[in-house]
């Protein structure tokens, strides 16, 4: 019986390579053998031998060694792609965090080797809209914020990179330090590093995996900052409004809010981040800026005046003559067709 791989080789490479340039069915046949000898097997072992390392300081990540779960598959789905290659071109394993979310809403460490080198990742790919809301309102937090600058701050001093923006201008109702524009604009959250040399001192031989995983835990603050995130977000309920996440934030967090030196001068933008957090009622603290109508940002709206009200007042209001002409004349309409001495129609 032939002994299985347990690392990656350059054999690993240079059949990743090789793939690139026979990119097809025929060639995956061929070759299916080497590549579950020389890629899926040692990914498997990997999965294991790294998942051991990270599970002593990130709880309940998911490992499991089969593919489609930690392991990628190399097959692509080309149904609705307009590239049709049936195969990829790297192999990727991914560690994350169990929850419902699933591999692209969780935290994960993760980890892709491809021909010319190999990269490794840390961090949420997309945010579910419930999580995108309370990760902009951390941000904006005294004491989550603080923490969140000191963690990019120690990960770019490593020559880690973060995902780029994905809005051009800050979303709605949200305003902030400048140090917090360019997150805010963000969707997710994820580093990842330079494009590395295969070698055999890294990535490749038996020191491969425990080399990644000393790697993972650089960015580790990064995956312990977003699980708490989670973990604030979970522990409210989905059925609670906006302001509750505020509070699971940090204590009397309402306050910490209206407090903070950067709201001086915030405008409209600080207006609609009130509403947004304290869901139209007004606050408690009599310190805030009134609008030019002079009632609170955060109180609700005076009623508009019916339009009844306004054509008894005998104020002009045009789209109310509107509706009351085309009723009049629907009404002129109907009795030229209808004899009301009759209950039936003319035929």
């Amino acid at each position: 019986m032939k002994k299985l791989i347990k690392y990656f080789t350059a054999e690993s490479v240079h059949l990743l390579s090789s793939l690139q340039k026979n990119n097809n069915g025929q060639w995956y046949q061929q070759n299916k053998k080497r590549l579950d000898e020389y890629l899926i097997a040692p990914a498997r072992h990997m999965v294991g031998q790294v998942g051991d390392i990270l599970s002593k300081y990130a709880e309940g990540l998911v490992i499991d060694p089969r593919v489609d779960r930690c392991v990628y598959r190399l097959r692509r789905d080309t149904r609705f792609s307009q590239d049709k290659k049936p195969l990829k071109e790297h192999l990727g394993l991914i560690w994350w965090r169990d929850y419902p979310e699933g591999k692209m809403g969780s935290p994960c460490f993760y980890f892709q080797l491809m021909p010319e080198g190999f990269l490794w990742s840390v961090g949420c790919y997309a945010f579910t809209p419930e999580t995108l809301e309370a990760f902009r309102l951390s941000l904006l937090d005294s004491e989550h914020g603080r923490t969140f600058r000191l963690i990019v701050s120690g990960a770019r001093r490593r020559e880690l990179v973060f995902n780029p923006p994905a809005l051009k201008r800050l979303p709605h109702g949200f305003s902030g330090p400048d140090w917090a524009e360019e997150w805010l604009k963000r969707k997710g959250l994820y580093t990842w590093s330079q494009l590395l040399p295969n070698a055999d001192n890294t990535i490749l031989g038996p020191q491969g995996g425990q080399y990644l995983a000393k790697r993972f835990l650089e960015a580790l603050p990064i995956y312990l900052w977003l699980v708490k995130l989670f973990e604030r977000v979970k522990g409210r309920g989905a059925e609670k409004s906006e302001a509750h996440i505020v509070s699971q934030l940090a204590p009397a967090a309402t306050v910490k809010l209206y407090d903070d030196e950067f709201w001086a001068g915030a405008g409209r933008d600080r207006q609609a981040l009130r509403r947004r957090i304290l869901g139209g009622r007004r606050p408690r603290q009599s310190s805030f800026t009134t609008s030019n109508s002079g009632r609170a940002p955060g109180s609700p709206s005076r009623p508009r005046p019916s339009r009844r009200t306004l054509w008894a007042s005998g104020a002009p209001h045009w789209p109310g003559l509107a509706t009351e002409l085309a009723r009049f004349a629907l009404l002129a309409k109907m009795a030229l067709i209808y004899d009301f001495s009759r209950p039936t129609w003319h035929k």
